[in-house]
């Protein structure tokens, strides 16, 4: 199977859906070896392929990854997969892949499956911390909705919060908790 996902969330700050998308990739590549693998990352910065290597040092060498940026910011994307779809597929960065995971509220169009981990929707629960950034984030998530073919929400409650906020159908949504890192694991 030939797997791309969105590793942007590499480029930043490890927060939790960094350390998400890494443990993620590195538990799929140990237990599916023999999938193809094409780990995409957005940035505007031409520096950040270098840093993305470096932090991404364990990927670099194993025949079934490639690394590929794109090289225009997530927004200007977006943007364009919104007013047209055909013009920019996902396709057209990712290579000929059986689905896309998208790890970070990322909607990109094309023929490919879309898988969408949605975190949670906090900021929509509660929109008197930032007007501005609650209607971008109500936006962004309702494309990512839309244009996926499946969703996975990170707890029951995201799920329940999916559901009742978007009408979204239970059948399209899996509940996938998210492990602890093995430095927690006892001895």
């Amino acid at each position: 199977m030939r797997i791309a996902l969105d590793a942007s969330a590499l480029l930043g700050i490890e927060t939790g859906g960094a350390r998400y998308a890494r443990q993620l990739i590195n538990k799929l590549l140990f237990l599916f070896p023999e999938n193809e693998y094409t780990l995409l990352f957005y940035t505007f910065r031409p520096e950040a392929k270098k840093y993305f290597l470096e932090k991404s040092h364990e990927w670099n060498n194993l025949p079934n990854v490639k690394l590929r940026p794109i090289f225009l910011p997530r927004v200007f994307l977006n943007f364009l997969w919104e007013i047209s779809p055909a013009l920019l597929p996902i396709e057209k960065f990712a290579g000929d892949c059986d689905i896309f995971h998208s790890l970070g509220y990322s909607s990109p169009c094309g023929k490919v499956p879309v898988l969408s981990t949605i975190y949670d929707l906090t900021l929509l629960k509660r929109p008197d911390i930032d007007s501005k950034r609650t209607k971008l984030f109500y936006s962004t998530i309702k494309k990512t909705i839309r244009r996926a073919r499946h969703l996975i929400a990170i707890s029951q409650n995201t799920k329940n919060d999916l559901i009742s906020m978007f009408n979204i159908p239970e059948n399209k949504i899996s509940v996938t908790y998210l492990a602890a890192d093995e430095s927690f694991y006892p001895n």
